[in-house]
């Protein structure tokens, strides 16, 4: 398949029927008019105004402008149903006629009448909690949690349910790090290829709420075994408005913010940001290989290592959207986003070989300069058509829908080290080593949804139900270049090139799949969501140097179940079964090997399968009118074809590290959350996730215990002041060769908003103000060694003052984006 063929079929397929769209508005007649509140006279800006025929199917719609005056353009001549809302008003509906004899009808002053009792709910109200239970997802709010001012998606994660942060900063759920990712419903390349790069690009400040799915239904790609996060940003309200945030601190700075203009049928945004972030270890490995003789393991060699790390990473994020509504049927939106980040992994690394009797074979000393500099481009291009109704509407008068969607990205990543190395009591450097590894993704989307919601009256009950179906292709074309070259003198001038650790390696994939989805609900309190995805999967690898080709293609076909039971209105049951996959990209695929430290080598694998998962949960959840919410859930997740890195010592002691699939990792677990407000100045909540995991492979077992819990506290004092306590532990991770330390964090925030309408607010946030430093020691055993990896984070204590401004208009009347997801891969944690 040609390398563009998917983009230019994309892009110009969607240019055209947007061409049409927007060419294609007949000329008829115009209805407009005005509306005011009927207490105080002032307009009433950003209501709906809808016109429909005469047995509800709608024929066209638009919102007032801040002045309160409505434009419908294009309208056919007839009698139609004005019905004119607005938040905080009572619904109008009159009776309009448009005659061929006079195209324009100007209407008389409207006036709505306010709804003082719902506003008076509202206030009584105030905010939404910070976690929510949805039935079939769980929704943290972080736009409510005061201690997100000035981190990064991070820091936010760690406070979400059932999620937990391993070592390197990347995402567990339920104890497994094989997840779908998204953004706004949308997938991220970069969040793809290096997840952990891609959190620390978003501010914590710009997001709204994350989404937390353990069983996503059929419309998602079939990535992510454990399930499916969805980080929902802040949109652009209606009108003219804007945000600057900027925090300071001893280790992450920030500085960012955002201004869009929306009006009646287009809308412009443009945001910014820029961190800095500093890490500051010491580690330490002791690491004994060993050999069985006659069952009897005896020491080989034994390995010390001393590292120290000392490095500030710099990186940038922004994104452009626009969008146009020619009609209220059709909506057209396009954006582009662009990060790039550079991340410095400076080391001095001191190594010791000693044999079984303790003399010294080898020792000495490296100076390591790695930089990693990566980047990505985004362009999404989508078109979204309301369709008339073919079946009665639900209740709530949904009508059905079709998107077209395209996606292009492309993300660059370069991994380059410079090494000087000096041998024991030498005088000089005695080696020198230089990598280069230049990797790229470029990748092309085209995907089409169509959503149908109908009712179906039945003899006892009534089902509200939607069906949804697409198809979807996916083009990847991925690559690395890389070389190496030694100088065994330790001079400059010596350097040359070592062909047996160099090579060109492209990798192409193709997927095609399609689905279709069921979701009823009826009036008895049940739900039922049933969905089967079929993915064909086609790919072709080639490293140049060697002449090595790798052909493989496989189908899947990936069903899904839900169904749920509320009783007394307070209690829900629910049980679900879904099958998932994981395929690995370029960071788990590419043959590169990292020889930085020459006795912990690292590398990938380009022949490794997909993961396939199968899982199956029980919950329960209840509420009570006096604040307090509480969920929980068994569940258990069978993996087969598990990827996990697999280190072997050869006959030189070195450990070479891969990623290879295992086996099988079967995990059984307990999750529970708790949500009161025994005050009403004060929230509390915790959640608990408790695991059990057993992984076989036929050279190794592992099995034991997980756990992870969060506890919030938030106390809103008088005068717009908000003080919140925010802590979270985890026992570590179980692997098949590796048991990963336990780890805690804890925090203070205290914030103050002023100005009129809060415009805007400062805020202190302490994070481990008792703990200057963090030590977390790994266990990693296997049958040919046993090694305890010892870290110790020197900038554990923090400390951030921030400070951020809203001005323009605030509205929650927002615009919903669809934008492709493509969560389909398994990535990396890269160190």
């Amino acid at each position: 398949m040609n390398k563009f063929y998917l983009a230019r079929f994309g892009f110009f397929s969607l240019l055209a029927i947007i061409t049409l769209v927007t060419s294609a508005q007949s000329i008829n007649g115009q209805i407009d008019g005005r509306l005011a509140d009927s207490v105080s006279g002032k307009p009433i800006p950003f209501a709906t105004i809808v016109i429909q025929l005469p047995n509800g199917q709608l024929q066209a719609g638009t919102n007032t402008d801040q002045k309160g005056v409505f434009v419908l353009d294009n309208v056919s001549f007839g009698t139609y149903q004005l019905v004119i809302s607005s938040v905080g008003y009572q619904t109008k509906t009159r009776s309009i006629s448009l005659m061929a004899d006079k195209q324009k009808l100007t209407l008389a002053l409207i006036k709505l009448l306010p709804i003082t009792s719902t506003l008076t709910e509202v206030n009584v109200i105030g905010k939404k909690p910070i976690v929510e239970d949805k039935g079939d997802h769980l929704v943290y709010n972080a736009a409510q949690d005061i201690t997100n001012a000035g981190g990064s998606a991070i820091d936010v994660m760690r406070k979400v349910p059932m999620v937990s942060i391993d070592q390197t900063g990347d995402l567990q759920l339920r104890g497994s790090s094989s997840i779908l990712v998204l953004v706004n419903g949308k997938p991220s390349s970069a969040m793809a290829n290096n997840r952990v790069n891609a959190l620390k690009q978003i501010p914590a400040s710009m997001i709204k709420a994350v989404e937390v799915m353990t069983s996503p239904g059929a419309k998602y790609d079939a990535e992510g075994s454990a399930g499916v996060i969805n980080i929902i940003m802040k949109k652009a309200p209606l009108g003219v408005s804007g945000n600057l945030n900027t925090t300071a601190g001893n280790v992450s700075s920030r500085l960012g913010g955002d201004v869009s203009v929306r009006r009646e049928k287009a809308a412009i945004s443009l945001s910014a940001n820029g961190y800095t972030n500093r890490n500051r270890y010491e580690n330490r490995i002791d690491r004994t290989e060993l050999d069985d003789q006659n069952n009897v393991l005896l020491p080989v060699s034994i390995l010390k290592q001393t590292s120290t790390k000392d490095n500030t990473t710099f990186g940038g994020y922004s994104e452009f959207n626009l969008e146009y509504n020619p009609d209220s049927t059709n909506h057209l939106n396009a954006s582009a986003s662009f990060f790039g980040s550079q991340i410095p992994n400076n080391s001095i690394l001191s190594t010791q070989l000693s044999s079984a009797s303790d003399s010294v074979l080898q020792s000495f000393r490296r100076s390591i300069n790695s930089q990693n500099k990566a980047g990505n481009v985004q362009l999404d291009l989508g078109w979204t058509k309301i369709l008339k109704k073919t079946w009665v509407g639900s209740e709530n008068d949904e009508f059905p829908e079709l998107s077209i969607l395209t996606q292009y990205s492309q993300t660059p990543d370069n991994n380059n080290y410079n090494l000087i190395q000096t041998n024991w009591l030498a005088d000089r450097p005695t080696y020198l080593e230089r990598s280069t590894n230049r990797s790229y993704s470029d990748e092309y989307t085209f995907q089409t949804d169509f959503v149908n919601p109908f009712r179906l009256t039945m003899r006892h009950d009534t089902l509200n139900c939607k069906l949804e179906t697409g198809a979807k292709v996916i083009r990847r074309n991925t690559g690395s270049n890389y070389q190496i070259k030694t100088s065994s003198t330790g001079l400059e001038a010596d350097y040359l090139p070592e062909p047996t650790q160099s090579d060109v390696f492209s990798y192409n994939q193709s997927i095609v799949s399609g689905y279709a989805s069921l979701r009823t609900e009826s009036k008895q309190h049940w739900q039922a969501t049933i969905g089967l995805r079929f993915e064909y999967t086609t790919i072709q690898g080639d490293f140049i140097t060697s002449n090595t080709k790798i052909n493989n293609q496989y189908s899947n076909l990936i069903p899904n179940i839900n169904l749920s039971k509320t009783i007394n209105g307070k209690h829900t049951l629910k049980i679900s079964y879904s099958q998932r996959l994981a395929r690995p990209l370029i960071s788990y695929l590419n043959p590169y090997r990292n020889y930085a430290d020459s006795k912990n080598v690292q590398s990938g694998n380009p022949y490794l399968l997909p993961e396939q998962t199968h899982s199956i949960e029980l919950g329960y959840s209840t509420f009570s009118e006096s604040g307090l919410s509480f969920s929980s859930a068994l569940f258990r997740r069978q993996t087969n074809n598990d990827i996990q890195s697999v280190t072997v010592i050869d006959q030189l002691g070195v450990g070479v590290t891969t990623p290879q699939n295992i086996g099988n990792n079967s995990t059984y677990g307990l999750n529970m959350s708790v949500s009161l407000s025994p005050v009403k100045s004060l929230n509390l909540y915790a959640n608990t996730t408790i695991s059990y995991a057993n992984l076989t492979s036929p050279y190794q077992r592992s099995s034991g215990w997980m756990a992870n819990s969060n506890l919030s506290a938030t106390y809103k004092w008088p005068n717009n002041v908000a003080i919140q306590f925010d802590s979270y532990y985890t026992s570590g991770q179980i692997l098949l060769q590796s048991q990963t330390g336990g780890w805690y964090f804890y925090g203070f925030a205290v914030r103050k908003e002023f100005m009129a309408d809060k415009k805007a607010a400062i805020g202190l946030n302490l994070n481990n103000f008792f703990t200057p430093s963090l030590l977390i020691r790994n266990h990693n055993k296997a049958p040919d060694f046993d090694s305890v990896n010892t870290s110790i984070l020197l900038v554990n204590r923090s400390i951030g003052l921030t400070f951020s401004y809203r001005f323009g208009k605030e509205n929650d009347n927002e615009w919903e984006n669809k934008k492709i997801s493509n969560d389909d891969g398994k990535t990396r944690k890269l160190d």
